[in-house]
């Protein structure tokens, strides 16, 4: 998923919307510096606008890697989600969170997974075919 994908998805609820789940502030990802990263904040409920406004920030700022250097990130770059105690060494981040969340539908990505049910639209879960 990337950061495009993420504010569009949080960009279809309505206005006032409280999500179950919130998003820390943006950061360079220690995976892979130029893609950034998130920290579930598990049943702490934030508003739509909080949401996109962290987002936002992942796209008008520079930040710096663990290791130095700056980076700017766009629509494109590849959203990364931390829960716990950060891994970023192979995509186990998301495990805990998702047996949290509990799902047994497909999705295309574990990010994936973890937006729509962190962040559902009208408190439904989502379908194949969205």
């Amino acid at each position: 998923m990337n950061l495009g994908e993420f504010r569009d998805q949080i960009e279809k609820s309505g206005h006032k919307t409280i999500f179950p789940h919130g998003v820390s502030e943006p950061f360079s990802w220690r995976g892979s510096y130029h893609e950034v990263a998130f920290h579930i904040l598990y049943k702490e409920p934030m508003s739509r606008e909080d949401i996109l406004s962290r987002i936002d920030m992942a796209l008008d700022n520079i930040f710096r890697g663990f290791k130095g250097g700056g980076y700017q990130f766009n629509r494109d770059t590849n959203v990364n989600f931390e829960y716990g105690v950060s891994s970023y060494s192979d995509g186990r981040y998301c495990e805990n969170l998702l047996h949290n969340l509990e799902s047994d539908l497909p999705y295309k990505s574990n990010e994936q997974m973890v937006v729509d049910l962190a962040f559902p639209i009208n408190n439904q879960k989502p379908t194949n075919d969205e």
